[in-house]
């Protein structure tokens, strides 16, 4: 390289770099306009809206509001305070990338994740996002014994599968119109595919059918499961050498999805990606002539964004730059897989999609990117007895937060312990309360504490300064709730405290975090400009510095599934047009 060369790339790169990792601490959005971050983080500024339109569906599930009377209450009142959900009639007719190409018709099975229901649930939320991105029927597993996750009946284990916690008849029939959403249950698919011969083993290309030609596997095993052991594990590794293993690897790759599913439209994306890879390198290439000491150019990237998010409706360039972080590939559904007849997600070893969809699924156009968060927050929530049960306890809670001289307001907290295998999490009581909890909330509050501890003389310390409060003490509200929907209750209870203190690491905190950053965004809460929520995190003093990350925006970091991020919420009703 000549010398006059190599200054023209470093003053390139300078100017770059200005941009892209020096921004001005200012910056601010411009679809947004300037943040109105005022007051104190507990003041909420509640503007009266104008009524949502209602929306039903087929089988009468009505999709933008909770009504309880057939759960057993609350009030219509009182489960109104639950609703975060939205109804967008133009929702309904969006097609994704898939819709319509050759793929259409063909299917995408997934087997659960080995962890935890929260583990579950996200794997659960990423294979939906990919069957609609890739136009495809979503095969749902068969019922399962889920960890920690038992429904007990005339005292045996009943197997759940995941319409046991959401409304998928509800979403599917509400998007009847475009087939954006298609479910089959793993029992007719194999009658329709694999009976008829249609599946063929990959390395033979003969055709092949499942052990002993079975297709009810209900409850044949449990989701710690994988293709080499458990009961279930000849169902998954026929799968696996029967169909197209997705082999995308989330911690190295995005999922991209242009605007068509073609050569063309890949490159472009193809090409943004190749220009941040330029822009990392000579960022890079900056610091190693100026002697100074190198380092990843992703992280100054990614803290770029910290308080200063991309608009959303940014050019997919710009988005993808802050979306991206440090992996340097994107993964494309090119030809081969939309050829492929079956795509399978695997739940463990390679493949393993233990991933937040918004931080895995990129859209080339924004508007499908918003829509695929709404389809998320509207439709993929708990169901409604889940939510009633919840919207009873919640009532409870300020009832006992009123007698002890609140306004009805509490608190609450989530403490993970027992199988936790995040061992300098787990710490006493006084040193929880001494280290963190002093600091994030007020002494004499009404404290809801959602946890797995079941020795209740841990929380003495903590009841010396605070009232404090567990689901187990409103047993009488939950006489008729199945025990598979407490953690899912406890959840949601929590979800609604002042402040909200969680367990860092934890998916079960994540998903409360996630469910407060949608009700920030209904109630224009403070700070919801740039998703900020009242919520912080405990943690041993060598972890200080997440204790307070969503007190700002931050972006996405890598391992991701350890938080949730505000890009799930942040201005996820932003105007279309």
């Amino acid at each position: 390289m000549t010398r006059s060369l190599f200054i023209l790339t470093i003053l390139s790169a300078l100017v770059v770099a200005n941009f892209y990792y020096l921004r001005p601490r200012n910056f601010l959005e411009k679809q947004q306009g300037p943040a109105s971050l005022s007051p104190p983080a507990r003041t909420r500024v509640r503007n009266k809206r104008k009524s949502t339109p209602k929306s039903t569906t087929s089988n009468g599930h009505r999709v933008a509001e909770l009504s309880c009377k057939r759960y057993g209450g609350s009030s219509d009142e009182h489960a109104a305070e639950m609703v975060y959900w939205r109804d967008r009639p133009q929702d309904k007719f969006l097609s994704s990338p898939g819709t319509g190409v050759p793929s259409s018709n063909k299917y995408l099975t997934f087997e659960p994740d080995q962890g935890g229901f929260n583990n579950v649930r996200m794997a659960f939320e990423t294979a939906i996002a990919l069957s609609i991105a890739m136009g495809r029927i979503l095969v749902l597993p068969p019922t399962t014994n889920f960890y920690l996750l038992s429904k007990r009946r005339h005292g045996k284990n009943t197997p759940l599968g995941v319409s046991d916690f959401f409304h998928l008849d509800s979403v599917e029939a509400e998007h009847a119109t475009t087939g954006v959403f298609r479910t089959m249950s793993m029992n007719d698919f194999l009658h329709r595919e694999a009976l008829t011969g249609n599946l063929h083993d990959t390395k033979t290309g003969q055709a092949t059918f499942p052990f002993e030609n079975r297709t009810n596997w209900n409850g044949a095993g449990y989701n710690w499961d994988a293709a080499s052991v458990g009961t279930s594990s000849r169902l998954w590794k026929w799968l696996r050498n029967s169909t197209v293993a997705l082999d995308w690897n989330n911690s190295q790759c995005v999922a991209a999805f242009p605007n068509g599913l073609d050569l063309a439209s890949n490159a472009a994306l193809l090409d943004a990606a190749g220009q941040i890879k330029a822009e990392d390198d000579a960022y890079e290439a900056v610091l190693l002539h100026a002697g100074k000491p190198l380092s990843k150019a992703w992280r100054s990237r990614a803290a770029s964004f910290d308080g200063r998010p991309t608009p959303v409706n940014a050019s997919a360039t710009d988005r993808l730059r802050e979306m991206i972080v440090d992996r340097r590939e994107l993964c494309m559904y090119n030809e081969t897989l939309q050829e492929a007849d079956v795509i399978h997600v695997k739940g463990s070893s390679g493949g393993r999609m233990l991933i937040h969809f918004y931080a895995f699924l990129f859209f080339q156009d924004w508007r499908q990117d918003l829509w695929m968060k709404r389809f998320v927050r509207d439709h993929l929530r708990y169901n409604d007895e889940i939510q009633c049960a919840a919207a009873r306890v919640v009532q409870a809670v300020r009832e006992a937060a009123r007698l002890h001289g609140s306004n009805g307001t509490f608190d609450s907290l989530h403490i993970r312990r027992n199988d936790f295998q995040y061992k300098d999490m787990h710490m006493p009581a006084k040193e929880l309360y001494r280290t963190n909890l002093r600091t994030f909330l007020n002494d004499q509050r009404t404290l809801f504490i959602a946890t797995d501890e079941r020795n209740t003389s841990y929380f003495d310390p903590l009841r010396e300064h605070y009232h404090v409060l567990f689901l187990r003490d409103f047993q009488h509200l939950l006489q008729d709730v199945g025990a598979q929907y407490l953690g899912m209750i406890d959840q949601l209870v929590a979800s609604k405290g002042d402040a909200f203190v969680g367990t860092y690491y934890s998916t079960f905190s994540g998903y409360i975090n996630r469910v407060r950053g949608y009700h920030s965004v209904k109630d224009k809460s403070y700070g919801f400009e740039q998703g900020i929520i009242s919520s912080f995190y405990y943690t041993p003093k060598s972890k200080a510095r997440y204790r307070r990350i969503h007190r700002t925006y931050r972006a996405l970091r890598p391992n991701f599934w350890q938080q949730e991020y505000a890009t799930a919420w942040r201005s996820i009703d932003f105007p279309e047009h």
